[in-house]
């Protein structure tokens, strides 16, 4: 069994050269997700992604901005470690 002792998670906000389009709406920038975890013993693991809430779920896409909307998956990301 592996115990995780640490974790972190920050994220970078990275603005598209031009509004994208899906589901009927558009995006103006996607956020890159980085997560660190460490054992007690000092394995790490790191994980990396980029999220966007209109691939997502487009009922919440369309109840919040696109800030709005990223900042509440990096909460439940941030929530889950």
């Amino acid at each position: 069994m592996i115990k995780i002792e640490k974790a972190n998670c920050n994220f970078i906000r990275e603005p598209l050269i031009a509004p994208f389009g899906f589901k009927g709406d558009h995006i103006r920038e996607l956020w890159q997700s980085v997560v660190l975890m460490e054992s007690k013993k000092g394995n790490k693991g790191l994980g990396l992604d980029v999220q966007s809430v209109l691939w997502s779920d487009s009922q919440v896409f369309e109840m919040f901005s696109d800030l709005d909307g990223n900042n509440i998956m990096f909460v439940i990301t941030n929530y889950a470690l």
